[in-house]
């Protein structure tokens, strides 16, 4: 009896130890773990146009800086750049392309360990292709405003660490400035779809 009592008195004591233990570690990933990082978003290609608008800033490789502002809202700045130049028999050609942007992602509910997200992201670039050769120098320029529709997701393979798909759809307008000022600027729309691929490391 003496046993049993003693017994009964540990398990009574027990009980609210046990009901103070740390729950075990959840799948889902800390939230303060994820409140701003660093990624980049891949795409297969980029959009060259043969006439005088050049190249339009699709396809680019992007930096992206994910701020989460709040549990269901990421800001996302990013920003571009491509410049390549070549020099053949005194005659010499540029191009430079600078992206900025920025994305306000809303997050869905978690299904299977994927994070969904749905938002607008903005964009403006600027290109400009500069020749110089026996004929003088040449300098054209072009700008780029686009607003896209997204929808994508990502999964976390850890707190720190998530591969990401986005499904995007674009309306661009493109300008391209008159280097003479002679008023014949030119402009075009372009609707366009794209498939990104993003890496995003969080801390």
């Amino acid at each position: 009896m003496n046993s049993l009592a003693r017994a009964v008195s540990l398990l009574v004591v027990g009980l609210p130890l046990t009901a103070q233990d740390p729950a075990p570690p959840a799948t889902e990933p800390a939230g303060s773990a994820r409140k701003w990082g660093v990624g980049v978003s891949l795409s297969p290609v980029a959009v060259f146009i043969e006439d005088s608008f050049g190249v339009l800033p699709f396809g680019f490789t992007n930096i992206l800086v994910p701020i989460k502002v709040s549990p269901n809202t990421t800001f996302e700045p990013e920003f571009g750049l491509f410049r390549s130049s070549a020099e053949s028999g005194g005659f010499s050609t540029s191009l430079t392309n600078f992206r900025l942007g920025f994305g306000l992602l809303l997050s869905m509910q978690e299904r299977g360990g994927i994070h969904p997200y749905i938002g607008p992201r903005f964009g403006i670039g600027r290109t400009t292709t500069k020749s110089d050769g026996f004929g003088g120098s040449f300098t054209s320029k072009q700008s780029t405003w686009q607003f896209s529709g997204v929808i994508g997701a990502q999964h976390f393979f850890s707190p720190h660490f998530s591969l990401g798909g986005e499904a995007q759809l674009t309306r661009a307008s493109v300008a391209g400035e008159d280097p003479g000022g002679g008023g014949s600027d030119e402009s075009q729309t372009f609707i366009t779809t794209a498939g990104l691929v993003s890496l995003r490391w969080f801390f």
